[in-house]
C-alpha cells in the first residue's frame, strides 16, 4: 500500500517535472522589446470598430488626442466606461460619450453617420 503511493507520488512528480521542461520550452521571448500598442489599434480593438466608418471615426479622435484636443487619459476612461456599458458591441456607447465630452471642450467631433457620407461609406 505504501508503495504504491509513494510509486503514483513520483509518477505525478515525474509527470509535473516533464510537463513543465516541456512547457517552459514554448515560450518566446520578444526579440525587438515589448511592444505595446498605439491608441488607434487599442480603441479600434476593445471598441470593436469593424467598419471603415467606424475605424475612420477612431482615426479622428486619436488625431484630436494627438493635437491635444482631447486628453488622452480621459479618453482611454470613456473607452472602459464603453466596454464596461455593453461588452460585446461598446462602439455606439463610445461615440456618445466622445460626443458629449468633445461639447464639454468645445471641439466639432461629428457623427459615425456624418463621416460615413461624406467618405461615401455604407452606413445609414
Amino acid at each position: 500500500m505504501l508503495s504504491k503511493l509513494i510509486s503514483r507520488i513520483a509518477i505525478v512528480f515525474a509527470i509535473q517535472i516533464g510537463l513543465s521542461t516541456y512547457c517552459s520550452g514554448q515560450i518566446v521571448e520578444p526579440t525587438r522589446g515589448t511592444q505595446t500598442a498605439t491608441l488607434e489599434d487599442q480603441l479600434i480593438n476593445r471598441l470593436r470598430a469593424t467598419t471603415a466608418d467606424r475605424q475612420a471615426y477612431i482615426r479622428l479622435v486619436v488625431a484630436q488626442v494627438n493635437a491635444g484636443a482631447f486628453d488622452r487619459g480621459r479618453v482611454l476612461a470613456l473607452e472602459r466606461y464603453a466596454i464596461k456599458k455593453n461588452n460585446r458591441f461598446p462602439f455606439p456607447y463610445f461615440e456618445r460619450v466622445m460626443r458629449a465630452e468633445a461639447e464639454r471642450v468645445g471641439v466639432f467631433l461629428p457623427p459615425v453617420q456624418l463621416l460615413a457620407r461624406s467618405n461615401g461609406g455604407t452606413q445609414p
